[in-house]
């Protein structure tokens, strides 16, 4: 398999990337996911392989990829209430 074929997320800065596939791994394939490093993302300091393959034998046996746990970027805020005209910036 050529090198191209994995780097897909180096070229769109994926930090992980999961290849799914009806056949079973090639040489090539499993040699690139084991040289593909780790990712660690800094919010959990957990380590995860940043290439990783996943047959479809395998979703169907309730296998499934090592990832990070999403962590939505929303923060829950307090409504501020909003001061009408009438009401003064300070209170004198």
């Amino acid at each position: 398999m050529p090198d191209n074929k994995l780097s897909y997320g180096d070229n769109h800065r994926a930090e992980v990337g999961v290849l799914m596939t009806m056949a079973e791994l090639t040489r090539g394939v499993f040699d690139a996911v084991n040289h593909g490093g780790n990712y660690s993302p800094e919010a959990t300091g957990q380590q995860f392989p940043r290439i990783q393959a996943i047959t479809v034998v395998e979703l169907r046996q309730e296998r499934r990829p090592k990832m990070p746990l999403t962590i939505l970027p929303y923060v829950q805020v307090q409504r501020r209430r909003v001061r009408t005209q009438d009401e003064s910036l300070f209170d004198f």
